[in-house]
């Protein structure tokens, strides 16, 4: 027995090893013949049935012809096999032999197709198409005849289960439905091919056949002008041999005879086309750096400042243009050496023979695919390079754009952009992300004669394009800007960027800031700044407090252009000063203008009072109001005499207390003055008008915060300022990182036309910021996509990098030369919550509203319906108190019919 045990796994290894196991693929094979040979036989005996073949005994049999031979192709057991099929499913009976084939065909590809699931599919496919066959009366009319079938074409089986099961239930349209619906979803489930797929499938062989068919007859027409074009070489050819035989000629001619008469200038045959230039390759990456006579490095933004200093202290002795209002008159700008010099050693060496490869791989690519062009320039930027190719005439650009996800394929790149055509170039530019990518450092670009010589009334230094240009945008002309892009793409690195470019032009005297942080730490740096109109507001329920004020300040700065005829903020720092050259000659001019006799418009006269009476040449009407006799050599004097005789208030109109020809209306008191906002009341003094006002930046590090809170209140503040606070030196720059539509609203983007975006995920987050796409196929890192104000066109480039020690660096140096200066009122405002409008409210009004709160805080809910209900005031007055419980930052802004949102907890104070 033991030997038996130790020889029985030898045996079996010898075995093993004398004869293979048959591989899967063999059975498979099997298998499909033998479906295969079942499927043809049960075919041929379908085809060939007649009821005459069957044996006497089957009950659907015909003895018509019952002594004849049997006809089937199979023979007696085909046509009782078929003669089977036939009574129980009728013309269903087709689908099974096709189904056979179908899992022939599956078992040759390998696939697992026995299975109990596939069975039932096929068991439910014959029972719903039996039932098809028994609701339909068109089709298989006469099979009930022929075959000696039950009822209709469906058999047996469609009879008893089609009419007598289901059509008896749920009728016969819903048992149609019903019989339709399983037979749809047996055949997927046999197939395994989704209808739509297979659809998709069909349309897309179907542009495949019809492209190849084009290029086939595109092929044809190229071979048969192929014999035109050999001709006209064979010609050219010719041509040029006879050409420089006639010069031989000619040359020979002249040295026999010199004083022969002189020959007919030759005529030169033009090439069709120019022919294209050689390609280059362009480094736009390497760092560049600027040095003095003695090798050290400049500071062209100190020289700058200088210059600027000495043309404001001229134009202060002439009373001229700018003049500093005096807080920081010994401020000076930051130094370039504050930020760090990149060392050109670091960089990476170019690789030329590399970025011809790639640039020999797009051609051949496209070459593989019918488009030929050829080989262009190929420009190294700091984060892309771009291959420029120029196409064959005749060829259609969008060509080459269907081929994006090839070229990608084959250049190995990780994203591809394709230009087609480069704006203001006849070739088209394919964009490559670099392997290793070079930052632009911000002090290079400070270097820069683009940004020190520029004409931008505030210039911010955004980056690089792929060439190497300094991209300089001009916040002046934007006049608002839009920053989005997705966490880590370079948003706040850009924000960063643009702040240090204001600190390295303007003094506090000449632009302010107002920065709102809902994230919190992202602008707490800049707090020690002496820009700033308001330390940085990191509350979002404080926000719009701070853009109230902005708009408020809007209006003032408005009614001060109204009132001394200004047009905009920079024709009302660039006005005549008082006492000034530039002044008296305004003032001759307008006397001058005045007193002209042949005006059409007023005659000024003489009279023997030496008063002066204005006669209205229109209507012959002529005023008697007299006033104190004009002297054309002090218009001050002559406005303030008439002011004398008649104190007007600028903020009166006709019949508030004022009447244009005869004054002041009866009944008016003179000591009672009419409520004025604050810009009115800022206007009416002439000691509040400022000698120059300072541009004013509103940055916004995230918006989509913001519009978590109250969405319309922020929404309106915004739009109205980014509307009209362009003329009063107010600009806005928002950043948001979230570019959703219900953040960047229609209303934000309509009226912030310039924008930046950096990398997002998708094309829809794209459309939302540029309204195209392109954002989606950036690399990130700092690269971005700049719409410059005016212009439609998208330049992509590489944004500055300044770090976080470079920015503190500066900070810190700004914030040694002086303390925040900040506004009193807008301070007051946010440190009380918004308590800045209750001068006027009485004791009675006070206890009213002390019984409010204690409503509010025993019923957790505030709102006027409310308020009128539980302490039955009238609207205006229920109204007033929220108004004032706003302004005191008790509760939130109103939002639509709901509740307001108690911001202050109310419990402990009414315990």
């Amino acid at each position: 027995m033991a030997a038996n045990r130790k020889n029985t796994p030898r045996k079996k290894k010898a075995s093993g090893k004398a004869g293979a196991a048959p591989s899967p693929y063999v059975w498979h094979e099997g298998i499909a013949i033998a479906l295969g040979g079942v499927a043809i036989l049960y075919f041929l005996a379908l085809v060939s049935y007649t009821p005459r073949d069957l044996p006497s005994w089957v009950p659907f049999s015909s003895t018509a012809g019952a002594k004849e031979a049997v006809s089937n192709f199979i023979g007696p057991a085909g046509a009782l096999f078929a003669g089977c099929s036939y009574f129980l499913f009728g013309a269903a009976c087709y689908l099974i032999p096709g189904v056979l084939v179908w899992w022939a065909i599956l078992s040759l590809l390998g696939n697992r197709f026995f299975s109990i699931r596939n069975v039932c599919a096929l068991v439910a496919l014959v029972t719903s198409a039996t039932c098809l066959l028994e609701y339909q009366d068109l089709l298989f009319n006469d099979w009930v005849q022929q075959y000696n079938l039950p009822k209709s074409s469906g058999g047996l089986l469609g009879y008893s289960i089609g009419e007598k099961l289901f059509a008896s239930i749920i009728g016969t349209v819903g048992a149609f439905i019903v019989a339709l619906i399983v037979y749809a979803i047996s055949l997927i489930v046999i197939t395994g091919i989704h209808p739509l797929r297979f659809v998709l499938l069909l349309r897309q062989r179907s542009e495949e056949w019809l492209e190849n068919r084009r290029l086939a007859r595109q092929e044809e027409l190229e071979n048969d002008l192929e014999p035109v074009r050999r001709r006209r070489q064979r010609k050219a050819i010719a041509d040029e041999a006879d050409a420089e035989s006639e010069n031989a000629t000619r040359k020979r001619s002249r040295k026999v005879a010199p004083v022969a008469e002189a020959t007919e200038p030759e005529e030169l045959e033009l090439p069709l086309t120019d022919p294209l230039p050689e390609p280059k390759i362009i480094d736009s990456s390497q760092r560049r750096s600027e040095a003095d006579a003695n090798g050290e490095k400049l500071d062209p933004a100190m020289a700058l400042f200088r210059n600027r200093r000495k043309e404001k202290a001229e134009a202060n002795a002439n009373q001229g243009l700018i003049s500093s209002n005096g807080e920081f008159d010994d401020y000076e700008l930051p130094s370039l050496k504050l930020l760090e010099t990149p060392d050109p050693d670091d960089a990476v060496p170019t690789d030329t023979g590399a970025l011809l490869d790639v640039q020999r791989t797009i051609v051949e690519t496209l070459n593989t695919f019918g488009v030929e062009v050829t080989a262009g320039d190929i420009t190294k930027g700091p984060t892309i390079t771009r291959y420029e190719i120029y196409p064959s005439p005749g060829l259609r650009v969008n060509r080459i754009t269907a081929l994006e996800a090839d070229l990608a394929r084959a250049t190995k790149a990780e994203r591809i952009n394709i230009i087609a055509p480069i704006p203001g170039k006849d070739t088209v530019g394919i964009e490559i992300a670099n392997s290793d990518k070079v930052l632009v450092p911000l002090r290079e670009l400070f270097e820069d004669d683009a940004f020190n010589k520029t004409k931008a009334h505030i210039p911010l230094a955004l980056g690089k394009d792929v060439y190497g240009r300094t991209i300089v945008g001009d916040l002046a002309r934007m006049p608002h800007l839009l920053v989005a892009g997705a966490t880590g793409s370079g948003k706040s690195v850009c924000i960063n960027s643009i702040i240090a470019s204001l600190l390295y032009r303007f003094t506090p005297d000449e632009l302010r800031f107002i920065m709102i942080d809902p994230k919190v730490v992202e602008m707490q740096m800049y707090n020690a700044l002496p820009h700033l109109v308001v330390p940085v507001v990191t509350d979002p329920k404080k926000v719009l407090l701070a853009l109230r004020w902005v708009v408020n300040e809007m209006e003032r700065r408005y009614a001060m252009f109204a009132k001394l005829n200004c047009r905009n903020f920079d024709s009302f720092n660039a006005r005549p000063r008082e006492g000034g050259e530039a002044d008296m000659a305004a003032k001759e001019k307008r006397a001058a203008r005045i007193a002209r006799p042949e005006s059409p418009h007023a005659v000024a006269k003489d009279n023997d009072d030496d008063d002066f009476m204005v006669d209205l040449p229109e209507d012959g009407a002529m005023s008697d109001a007299v006033v104190p006799p004009f002297e054309p050599d002090n218009i001050d004097a002559n406005a303030e005499a008439v002011l004398t005789a008649h104190p007007v208030n600028i903020n009166q109109s006709a019949g508030q207390g004022f009447d244009a020809v005869s004054g002041p209306t009866p009944g008016f008191k003179e000591d009672e003055e009419p409520e004025m906002t604050s810009a009115e009341r800022a206007t009416t003094d002439e000691n509040n008008v400022p000698d120059t006002l300072p541009y004013i930046v509103v940055i916004i590090d995230e918006l989509a915060d913001l519009m978590q809170t109250a969405p319309a209140d922020v929404e309106t503040a915004i739009a109205r300022i980014a509307q009209k606070a362009r003329a009063a030196g107010i600009h806005l720059i928002v950043a948001t990182q979230t570019p959703r539509a219900d953040v960047v609203t229609g209303i934000i983007k309509a009226n912030i036309p310039s924008r930046i975006a950096f990398q997002v995920s998708s094309k829809i987050d794209s459309r939302v910021i540029l309204d195209a796409a392109g954002a989606d196929r950036l690399v990130g890192k700092g690269d971005m996509l700049y719409l410059p104000p005016g212009s439609s066109q998208l330049q992509r480039c590489q944004g500055a990098m300044i770090s976080d020690d470079e920015i503190l660096g500066v900070v810190e140096f700004c914030a040694q030369q002086g303390e925040p200066n900040f506004e009193p009122d807008i301070q007051q405002t946010l440190e009380g919550g918004g308590d800045n409008g209750d001068d006027d409210v009485s004791d009675e009004d006070e206890e009213i509203l002390d019984k409010c709160l204690e409503v509010i805080a025993q019923e957790k809910r505030a709102s006027t319906s409310f308020l009128q209900r539980r302490l039955r005031l009238g609207y205006t007055r229920a109204a007033r108190m929220m108004d004032i419980l706003e302004q005191r930052g008790i509760i939130g802004p109103g939002d639509g019919a709901k509740p307001r949102e108690i911001l202050v907890d109310l419990s402990q104070d009414f315990e």
